[in-house]
C-alpha cells in the first residue's frame, strides 16, 4: 500500500502528542497508581482524574504507536529475502541500536545516582537491589528485559518488542495476506480477549498486526473521519467508566481493551482536525523530531527528578498533587526538547544515532 501525502502528514502530526501522552501517563502519583490512595489520604476525585488522564487518554498512545509501526513496516513489503533484510536492517538502526544505547546510558545514570544515594534504589528498580550488587545475568536482564520485562530504561520495552515483531514480519505477512480480511479481524478480536502469547503483551500483537493488516489489504479509513465525532464520544463515555471502575477497585479486564479500539480510532480522527490548522501543522511537525527522545529518555531519571522536586516544593493536598501531576510532565518535556535541540545542533551525528536516524535535518 502506497502512503499518500495527507496520510504521511497526519502520522507525523501525531508523533509529538503521542510521545507527550506517554510521559504524562507515567506522571501519576504513586498512591494513585498503586492503589493505596485511601491510606495515603489522597482525594478520590484526584485519583479519578489521574486515572482518566493516564489510564484512559494517555493509554491510547502505545496502541497508536504500534498501529503506525505495523502500517509503515508493511506499506511496501514483499515476502522476499532482500526486502525482509532491508526492512530489518533499517529497524536495527532505528530501533535496536537506540534501544541498547539508551539502556546503557540509563544503567550508567542509575549506577551513579545509587552510588551517591543508595536509599534511592527503590525509585529505579523493582526489586530494590543496588546495581553494584547485580550478577552478570541481572545486568543483561536490565539491558534486554529477558526476565519480567525489567529494563534500566523501562519504557523502551516497547521499542524492543516492535523490533521483535519486525523479525516476525514474514510470519505476520503470510497470515494476514492469506486470510480473508474478515477472518483476520476475527483472529485479532480473539487475541484481544485471550491470555498473552509467547511473552508478548496483548497490545503489541493486536495493534501492530492491525496496522499491518490495514497496509497489506489497503483498507481505507475514511469512515473513521466521517464518524470521528461519534467515535470520540463513545470513547470518552467508556473511558469515564473505566476510570471510575479503576478508582473504586473494580476490574473489568475487557473494558480497557474495548476502550483501546475506540481510542485509536478517535486519535486518528483527531489528526484530521489537526491537519486543518496551519499553525498546528507547523508547530507539531517541528516538535515531531524529538518524539523518539521524549519516549526513550523521560523515565526513570528525568521525570522522576522533576516530579520529586514538585512534591518537595508543593504541599501534600489536592491542589499540590494535581499541580505536580500536570506540571511535572510539561517541565520534563520542555527540558528534553531543549536538550534534544541542543544535541542536534552541537552534535548532529550523536543525535542521529540516539534518535534512530530520524529527523536529522534541522
Amino acid at each position: 500500500m502506497l502512503i499518500d501525502k495527507e496520510t504521511s502528514t497526519r502520522i507525523d502530526l501525531l508523533r509529538f502528542p503521542l510521545a507527550y501522552g506517554v510521559v504524562w501517563a507515567h506522571a501519576m502519583h504513586p498512591a494513585a497508581r498503586l492503589g493505596y490512595w485511601r491510606q495515603d489520604g489522597l482525594a478520590g476525585g484526584v485519583v479519578f482524574f489521574e486515572n482518566f488522564i493516564s489510564w484512559v487518554l494517555c493509554h491510547q498512545t502505545l496502541p497508536m504507536f504500534l498501529l503506525i509501526s505495523g502500517f509503515l513496516f508493511f506499506k511496501d513489503y514483499e515476502l522476499t529475502y532482500k526486502c525482509t533484510m532491508h526492512k530489518v536492517q533499517r529497524r536495527v538502526r532505528s530501533l535496536l541500536i537506540p534501544f541498547l544505547l539508551w539502556n546503557m546510558i540509563a544503567f550508567v545514570c542509575i549506577l551513579c545516582i545509587q552510588t551517591i544515594r543508595p536509599d534511592l534504589a527503590p525509585y529505579f528498580n523493582q526489586d530494590r537491589t543496588l546495581i553494584r550488587d547485580y550478577g552478570i545475568l541481572d545486568f543483561f536482564n536490565g539491558l534486554l528485559g529477558i526476565r519480567d520485562h525489567y529494563l534500566y530504561d523501562l519504557p523502551t520495552w516497547f521499542i524492543r518488542d516492535i523490533f521483535l515483531m519486525a523479525l516476525l514480519s514474514p510470519l505476520v505477512w503470510t497470515i494476514l495476506k492469506k486470510l480473508p480480511t474478515v477472518l483476520s479481524l476475527l483472529l485479532l478480536g480473539v487475541l484481544m480477549f485471550s491470555k498473552p502469547l509467547c511473552g508478548f503483551q496483548h497490545t503489541v500483537i493486536i495493534f501492530y498486526s492491525l496496522g499491518a493488516l490495514i497496509s497489506i489489504k489497503s483498507i481505507r479509513l475514511e469512515w473513521i473521519d466521517k464518524w470521528g465525532r461519534e467515535i470520540t464520544i463513545v470513547f470518552i463515555i467508556l473511558g469515564l467508566l473505566q476510570a471510575y471502575f479503576k478508582t473504586i477497585d473494580i476490574d473489568y479486564w475487557w473494558l480497557p481493551r474495548l476502550v483501546g479500539v475506540f481510542g485509536v480510532a478517535a486519535v486518528w480522527s483527531i489528526s484530521k482536525r489537526l491537519l486543518a490548522s496551519e499553525r498546528a501543522v507547523r508547530v507539531l511537525l517541528k516538535l515531531a523530531a524529538f518524539s523518539f527522545i521524549l519516549y526513550a529518555v523521560h523515565s526513570p531519571v528525568v521525570l522522576n527528578a522533576v516530579r520529586g522536586l514538585f512534591h518537595v516544593l508543593l504541599p501534600y493536598n489536592t491542589v499540590g498533587v494535581l499541580t505536580a501531576y500536570v506540571m511535572a510532565p510539561a517541565v520534563a518535556v520542555i527540558l528534553l526538547v531543549c536538550g534534544g535541540h541542543l544535541l542536534r545542533r552541537q552534535a548532529p551525528a550523536v543525535f542521529s544515532v540516539l534518535n534512530g536516524r530520524r529527523w536529522t535535518k534541522r
